[in-house]
């Protein structure tokens, strides 16, 4: 799976994985993206589950507009449109994900 469009904002990090977890996936923003501790448990730092109401629900949250703000070198209205506009991308590749992950969890 291969997609340069996740969404990937991060008030609270896993900077330090867990003793014994795997890194299963790394990008330039964060070295554990994506990890597996002990035989069933997996955890990504990206967010995967963004749809086109997660953006809305997120900008209700005390200081998620200022940190997005910040997050963004051309401001707030750039990165809203970049998610908006990477959404299929990132909704194709997280069906896949999903599909992967099941298929190892059910299998």
């Amino acid at each position: 799976m291969h997609s340069e469009k996740w969404v990937n904002a991060h008030l609270v990090e896993v900077i330090e994985p867990p003793k014994n977890s795997v890194i299963l996936a790394t990008s330039k923003a964060c070295q554990n993206h994506i990890m597996q501790v002990g035989e069933n448990a997996y955890s990504c730092q990206f967010h995967p589950e963004v749809c086109s109401h997660t953006l809305d629900g997120w900008m209700k949250i005390p200081g998620v507009p200022n940190f997005f703000e910040e997050l963004s070198v051309n401001g707030l209205e750039d990165l809203t449109s970049s998610i908006t506009d990477n959404l299929e991308v990132n909704n194709k590749a997280s069906f896949t994900l999903f599909k992967n992950w099941c298929n190892l969890v059910f299998d």
